[in-house]
């Protein structure tokens, strides 16, 4: 399995994660069977082959606060 490296920020109110960006850093299967894998036995475009990715999440930042989208929540509920 494929491992890409996501950059994320972390929320300890709510416990949720925002993912912000792939940092473009991989460690590569080695599987001639997967689709992001460089040694991939397949050069055609609609190859039936499955992408086997994992993301590793790296934190970027710990928020001791809710998230930008459980705050939208909060505010819409307190105008009702």
């Amino acid at each position: 399995m494929c491992k890409h490296e996501v950059m994320i920020d972390r929320y300890t109110v709510c416990k949720h994660r925002q993912w912000l960006e792939y940092t473009g850093r991989k460690e590569d299967c080695d599987l001639p069977t997967c689709r992001t894998s460089p040694r991939h036995m397949h050069n055609t475009k609609n190859c039936a082959c499955h992408a086997y990715v994992e993301d590793i999440e790296k934190t970027r930042s710990v928020h001791d606060t809710i998230c930008p989208g459980c705050e939208s929540i909060q505010r819409s509920a307190a105008r009702m």
